[in-house]
């Protein structure tokens, strides 16, 4: 299996000169602790970079534990969809695609793949900030970008197990309000075709997206490898 990781962000909001997958938690690159949890189901990683890119490439070489890495260029930054279709050349066929400034844990990793398709959900008390899954009976039916009003607490964490079909969906797609093509929009696309089966965290998912979830960050990965 492969695994497709999106790591073009340039972390604007944080004011930071380096790629949002090199911000360190707990002494580390987040995404240092994506690829340790990843590596042990798949045979290759295929890096999505964008204009800082070399930093990554820089940092984690060829190969991480023995698993070839891939890099491949983002050239423009128009959206989550569009940074994974640049990976279709290589995608085979089932894969696995995370946020590069996202931690998942190696539990929900290992649940999501017992499933033909599948998205990871975190239950949270404030969805507003999110895209939010609406379900039936376990399976995605709907998906509401930052609801301004309560319809679900299930928040997109951006881990999916996908196949190729999702490539068919992103190239139907038009450019968002925001000029960007939505991975979100394909999935719910696709979902309306095909079960994808929501999974909810039942470990540790957080995001760093802000100054403030670094430091909460911080704390959370390190009262999680404690126990």
């Amino acid at each position: 299996m492969q695994s497709v990781i999106l790591a073009a962000g340039l972390g604007k909001r944080l004011n930071s000169n380096i790629p949002k997958a090199l911000i360190k938690i707990q002494g580390k690159p987040i995404l240092e602790h994506t690829l340790k949890n990843i590596s042990q189901f798949v045979d290759e990683i295929i890096i999505i970079i964008g204009k800082k890119g070399n930093q990554i490439k820089t940092y984690f070489g060829n190969n991480f534990n023995g698993i070839p890495i891939k890099y491949v260029i983002q050239q423009e930054p128009l959206g989550t969809a569009h940074a994974l279709d640049q990976a279709k050349p290589y995608v085979k066929d089932k894969f696995i695609v995370s946020m590069g400034d996202n931690f998942y844990s190696k539990q929900d990793i290992q649940e999501c793949l017992n499933y033909n398709l599948s998205a990871l959900a975190q239950e949270v008390e404030d969805p507003s900030r999110f895209g939010v899954f609406l379900l039936d009976n376990g399976y995605i039916k709907e998906v509401v970008e930052k609801p301004k009003e309560f319809v679900s607490n299930l928040v997109n964490t951006g881990f999916y197990l996908f196949d190729r079909r999702i490539f068919d969906e992103i190239q139907k797609l038009e450019k968002s309000e925001r000029g960007e093509y939505e991975l979100t929009e394909a999935l719910l696309n696709l979902a309306k075709k095909t079960n994808i089966k929501c999974v909810k965290v039942s470990q540790l998912w957080f995001a760093i997206d802000r100054k403030d979830d670094i430091s909460i960050a911080d704390n959370q990965l390190a009262s999680f490898l404690k126990d």
